[in-house]
């Protein structure tokens, strides 16, 4: 199990005399979105004081995946390049302490025009299998 955990760098001090520490999950080298272990440890008698994170079946089912990729990365941004586009707007500077607008160039995308242009969507990821594109909803 530990060779599929990746401790994070950053982590909690221990001011209550609890140590927390993050693992990401990591498949053949691969991170696994949203799959974080989390433990805390009683830094004066060593208990484990909290345990959270995905069981090991997950795992185990990921590494039964196909993971031959059949979609280069060369291949992906050039999908990605393809569907950009951008739109300029004002923006509120919300850091300034006075309301002050900046001229921005902001990011959209639009699903080989079947949308208009403002109301583009972004693409979340492309399927390293097929190069097709998942649109944000």
């Amino acid at each position: 199990m530990t060779q599929y955990l990746r401790l994070w760098e950053e982590r909690e001090e221990a001011e209550d005399g609890i140590e927390r520490f993050t693992f990401s999950v990591y498949v053949n080298g691969i991170p696994a979105e949203y799959n974080q272990f989390r433990v805390n440890i009683n830094t004066e008698n060593g208990a484990v004081m909290h345990y959270s994170g995905e069981s090991s079946n997950f795992i185990k089912e990921v590494l039964t995946y196909e993971t031959t990729l059949k979609v280069t990365k060369e291949k992906v941004l050039e999908i990605y390049k393809e569907a950009i586009r951008v739109k300029l707007e004002w923006c509120i500077d919300n850091d300034a302490e006075e309301t002050v607008y900046q001229l921005l160039y902001k990011q959209t995308t639009g699903e080989n025009y079947k949308e208009p242009f403002e109301c583009g969507r972004e693409i979340r990821y492309i399927d390293a299998h097929t190069g097709e594109k998942i649109w944000s909803k």
